[in-house]
């Protein structure tokens, strides 16, 4: 590192920095090289002049916003009676009424005998990132109240769709010429259900990018949850003859985590499954107990997902393709955040022979939770 040999090197140093530089003592002595230092970038950050920082000593507590001169007062005194150093943030009033936000980085100077005589700094202009972080909670804010809007109006009304849709097909069955009400009813029921699918993946997809989507793990047979999620899809299945094949361990492993958002994710998977396999095939369901984790696989006869686009899958809006018609495209960004939820990984290979396999870990109950295998042992010891 070269270092500057002159006075005039280092006085070019300091003002080419994008930054206020300076150095305040509590008792100035010329005498003692104890001298007030302001860098000549104030002028270009501020507007004022050396006359007007000279006319008063203490100029920059002047021009500090009214509101936040007590606090920064408040804890800039606190820093100096720390004797180290410390970083504070306030507004400070340019030339022109213009208000900048200011983050002063400060270290303290001490005597001999470790008492504070003074202090040095840097101020930074961060006027553009608090503007964005005023922007940013603005958004959130935002945010939260369409996901109420969307929870409670939109969800209200679908309610009411679905159940009047499966009462009407109630008090018609039976009847004489009920077929065409019926079909319509189950047409509006099914539409209903679909629309509350969106919603909810849309609900779902804003709570994990506000780092808010919560699982409650609890002590559950993996079983079970397959059982409910095939039973659920065994309507789309069957309207595209596809059928299930499900490779069962020995004995029923039991997992920790969350029922319901376990369900949500295999029925995403298997549905995946059913969509992108062709009819008349077989979707095949894997659950293997490893030493601290169960394996679940979920293998379609699909055309597979290129190497290049498996990175992608479990982004936001990827759908395979980008065809319409195939929901929004959340499904796998959901499926990936509660997988990741319950400390889980997930991840998708294909087929020699065609077709995807994705597979994914959850912990399995009683097992350490430090103790976690590898997705690389996972495929060995199902090899």
């Amino acid at each position: 590192m070269v270092l500057p040999k002159s006075q005039s090197e280092v006085d070019e140093l300091i003002s080419s920095i994008p930054g206020i530089i300076w150095q305040k003592w509590l008792e100035p002595d010329e005498e003692q090289g104890r001298k007030d230092f302001l860098s000549r970038y104030t002028y270009q950050m501020l507007g004022y002049g050396e006359e007007e920082w000279l006319s008063h000593r203490d100029f920059w507590l002047r021009i500090l916003h009214p509101a936040d001169r007590r606090r920064a007062l408040r804890e800039l005194e606190a820093v100096l009676r720390g004797g180290k150093g410390g970083v504070v943030q306030f507004r400070w009033i340019a030339k022109g009424g213009r208000v900048i936000w200011v983050e002063a980085c400060c270290q303290v100077v001490l005597d001999r005998r470790g008492r504070p005589i003074g202090m040095r700094g840097v101020n930074i202009d961060i006027t553009a990132r608090k503007e964005a972080e005023a922007a940013l909670r603005e958004a959130i804010r935002t945010r939260e109240e369409m996901l109420a809007l969307v929870s409670h109006d939109l969800r209200n009304p679908l309610s009411v769709i679905k159940m009047n849709s499966v009462m009407t097909a109630r008090a018609v069955a039976g009847k004489e010429d009920c077929e065409p009400v019926l079909r319509s009813a189950e047409l509006m029921r099914r539409a209903a259900d679909q629309m509350d699918r969106l919603v909810g993946d849309l609900l779902d997809a804003s709570r994990l990018e506000a780092g808010q989507l919560t699982v409650e793990p609890e002590k559950t047979e993996a079983g079970g949850i397959l059982r409910e999620a095939l039973e659920l899809l065994e309507p789309a299945a069957s309207e595209r003859r596809v059928t299930f094949e499900v490779r069962p361990p020995e004995a029923e492993p039991t997992l920790l985590c969350d029922s319901h958002r376990l369900c949500q994710v295999l029925c995403n998977l298997v549905g995946n499954a059913i969509k992108f396999s062709p009819t008349d095939s077989v979707v095949s369901i894997e659950v293997v107990e490893l030493r601290s984790t169960v394996l679940f696989r979920v293998i379609d006869r699909g055309a597979g997902i290129p190497e290049d686009l498996r990175p992608l899958v479990f982004e936001r809006y990827w759908q395979r393709g980008n065809r319409p018609g195939h929901g929004t495209g959340l499904g796998l960004y959901i499926a990936k955040g509660i997988v990741e939820a319950h400390g889980g990984s997930i991840w998708v290979d294909s087929r020699p022979e065609g077709g995807s396999i994705f597979s994914f870990t959850l912990p399995r109950y009683g097992a350490p939770a430090a103790d976690v295998v590898p997705e690389e042992s996972c495929l060995a010891a199902t090899s």
